[in-house]
């Protein structure tokens, strides 16, 4: 099922007549943007030693329907985090400008946890009226330490930081003065504004921080940043770090090694098609592409 907090997420977009899903046809024109960024970011990162692959979504899309997830409109990578540390020093010679990176504790923030790929050929304004490239969401997997004592207490951590951060950010994205029906919004917005003292970024840059491990040959990595964060998703090194090829839209690309173990823990029981009340959609106020 949906996670319940998304659901209602979803429910209240669809009560705005502000927003709105994206057409079949501007989907399509999407995905074969998404494709040529893919193929760009996978090539250029593999002819320069820096691994790269599908995660979540996207990796669920190239295994069970070999591409694209006909009604998804984003798309999702991993990288290690020595990799990820490459990319950033050298993005910019890499791709000459055609793509935007920007992550925490990086010169271009993210304005959230995770970094991100941008091309800003097309122009999206969000669900939050926010004006933006298309971006691929970019998961950095972290080393862990090895003891679980040691990884609960730093788990413990990196999750109060990163609700602190979240309730921030929500406090920023809404006005002074705005309405607020519900207690929980309420209560949200009191937390985000005694924390508020440090700009969102700036937790965001935190969180960044308390999670890197630099033991690169612990047993275990994980992805603070994913959508099961700090707990739930830790893995042995093998299954993420290591990748085999699968097919995507015709295309050859890397998903990790153990990616029937790493998407069950995502999604359950995987190869199922999802009822329509269960797909996860997104929301915008416009899209052009240049």
């Amino acid at each position: 099922m949906m996670i319940t907090f998304k659901r209602r997420h979803e429910e209240k977009m669809r009560q705005d007549a502000a927003v709105r899903m994206l057409t079949e046809e501007e989907r399509d024109q999407v995905h074969r943007v998404y494709l040529q960024m893919m193929q760009k970011i996978v090539s250029v990162c593999m002819s320069n030693g820096i691994s790269v692959m599908l995660s979540g979504g996207s990796a669920l899309g190239a295994i069970r329907h070999h591409g694209f997830i006909p009604w998804d409109d984003d798309m999702d990578m991993n990288i290690p985090r020595k990799d990820f540390e490459s990319l950033k020093e050298n993005f910019d010679d890499l791709f000459g400008g055609e793509y935007l990176l920007s992550s925490p504790n990086y010169h271009r923030r993210s304005g959230y946890r995770l970094a991100r790929i941008e091309n800003p050929a097309v122009t999206i304004c969000d669900e939050d009226g926010k004006t933006h490239g298309l971006r691929i969401d970019l998961f950095i997997i972290e080393n862990m330490p090895d003891a679980w004592i040691v990884r609960l207490f730093r788990g413990i951590r990196s999750e109060a930081i990163r609700i602190i951060a979240g309730m921030v950010l929500e406090y920023e994205r809404i006005p002074e003065h705005s309405q607020i029906r519900s207690m929980s919004d309420r209560l949200i917005r009191l937390c985000g504004k005694v924390f508020s003292f440090r700009k969102s970024d700036g937790w965001y840059d935190l969180v960044d921080k308390v999670n890197r491990w630099d033991d690169e040959k612990s047993r275990y990595v994980g992805i603070p940043s994913g959508r099961k964060h700090y707990f739930g998703e830790v893995f042995p090194r093998e299954w993420m770090v290591r990748t085999v090829p699968a097919l995507f839209e015709g295309v050859e690309v890397p998903v990790p090694e153990g990616y029937e173990q790493y998407l069950r823990r995502l999604y359950g029981d995987y190869m199922t098609i999802p009822s329509e009340e269960d797909r996860e959609h997104h929301f915008i106020r416009s899209i052009s592409f240049d």
